[in-house]
């Protein structure tokens, strides 16, 4: 069901305290948001709706003098609201341990949720007529009479209480069969806003799946809006759907090259697959549309400090990775040697000395050797280097290169022909050679 913001009078003159809770609800969501990425998107969403509906905006200074409960915030203010309700906890503990001839059988009484509601307002009544006179709240002297009130209430509602406390049984939701053939203009355009509403609270409630299914529904009777495709190219990118949401921003910024979270939600998505160059292209043309946005300049930033990161890491010639590095690790230079002594136990040496892959392969000792610097900091970013996936594309179609690096990496292995020991010891020695090599070379 839709929540709407109440009336003025339905507040009783409570409107502006309404709004002060809102626009710290919306400060705490964006100091959120800077620190957790991932959540962003859909963050920014339920900040957006508690904006509009509440009329307030953090960024405007006059509201930000008016609502500000600065130097404190919304998290130092719930503690301070969760001290007292444990001190009230305490002490409701201590009051109810105490003998009283007049406290009731038990000390509480379980109420369904649309009893508490009734009970809420048999007690405002009893309050008019004296009940409770005497007794301040929270007394040991209340908290007796408002159990017998309780317990009396219940027992006339016991029968309403048993129907309401069986669980209900979540009906199966029913595909909305719309026809469209029939609907106006105004009513495609006014169904696809509602279908929208529902698809951000779903992404509120981080429900990416049946968001993503609302949004399409809106954009269905509605192609044309490009907020639509937008929204669900958040979507699509909290369930690692990024060149989806790519394509959806794509259409966004087509039909509405103002929209500036079309740009901002491509480039999450360009951000999320590693291509900062991009992203950092459309946070900067997000912020010339929204140049006060701080979710945008927060973005913008963290791209810059990745790409330079990126940038920053040694690379060799031609942007190929750093082998000099890799050869002169001594973890690496301990792997080489014991694959050049395994391949001298197992028997062939191959082509120019080369080891035995398949028994290097069988190698517990080696597997674990290599498990462990597959787990060393730089080694994946290393595999998606394209120059090093270029490279092993290279080898798979070329197995006779690959035979004269293993043989280049681990000796000659004498004439390479023979078997046994005397062609593996050849290898154990080139592989300790080899290694000296590269030691001086670089």
């Amino acid at each position: 069901p839709k929540h709407h913001l109440p009336t003025k009078d339905k507040m009783e003159g409570n409107l502006e305290q309404h709004k002060q809770l809102a626009f710290s609800i919306v400060q705490y969501l964006n100091e959120y948001k800077t620190n957790n990425q991932s959540v962003a998107e859909g963050l920014e969403v339920a900040v957006q709706c508690i904006s509009d509906a509440f009329g307030v905006n953090v960024s405007h200074a006059d509201q930000q003098q008016k609502y500000s409960i600065s130097p404190l915030n919304l998290l130092s203010v719930f503690g301070l609201g969760l001290s007292r309700k444990e001190q009230l906890s305490a002490k409701t503990a201590t009051t109810t341990t105490a003998p009283s001839p007049q406290a009731p059988a038990t000390s509480s009484v379980t109420l369904t949720p649309d009893l508490e509601k009734k009970f809420t307002a048999y007690c405002k009544l009893l309050q008019e007529k004296g009940y409770f006179e005497g007794a301040p709240v929270d007394s040991a002297e209340y908290n007796v009479r408002l159990e017998n009130a309780k317990s009396k209430f219940a027992a006339k509602f016991q029968k309403d209480a048993a129907q309401q406390s069986q669980p209900q049984q979540p009906q199966p939701q029913q595909p909305q069969q719309l026809n469209t053939s029939t609907m106006s203009a105004e009513e495609r355009i006014k169904k696809a806003e509602e279908f929208k509403t529902q698809g951000n609270q779903k992404l509120s409630a981080s429900q990416h799946q049946e968001a993503i299914e609302l949004y399409t529904q809106a954009i269905e009777l509605d192609g044309n809006n490009a907020i639509y495709y937008a929204n669900r190219a958040a979507a699509l990118s909290h369930l690692g759907q990024h060149q989806k949401a790519i394509d959806d921003t794509n259409v966004a910024v087509k039909i509405n090259p103002g929209y500036g979270k079309a740009y901002s939600r491509r480039g999450l998505a360009y951000f999320s697959l590693g291509n900062y160059d991009d992203a950092i292209i459309n946070y900067k043309k997000a912020l010339e549309i929204e140049p006060g946005n701080v979710t945008m300049k927060q973005s913008l930033e963290l791209a810059e400090k990745k790409l330079k990161d990126k940038n920053n890491r040694p690379t060799g010639a031609g942007g190929a990775p750093d082998l000099s590095s890799i050869l002169n690790n001594p973890m690496f230079q301990n792997l080489a040697q014991n694959m050049g002594a395994a391949g001298g136990a197992g028997g062939a040496g191959g082509a120019g000395g080369a080891p035995d892959l398949s028994t290097l392969l069988n190698n517990p000792a080696l597997m674990s050797m290599a498990q462990n610097m597959m787990t060393q900091p730089g080694f994946s970013d290393m595999l998606n280097n394209p120059a090093m996936m270029n490279m092993a594309q290279s080898f798979m179609q070329n197995p006779e290169a690959l035979n004269g690096l293993l043989s280049g990496m681990f000796g000659a292995g004498g004439a390479g022909a023979g078997t046994g020991a005397g062609a593996g010891a050849g290898a154990g020695a080139g592989a300790d050679a080899s290694a000296g090599a590269n030691q001086d070379r670089i």
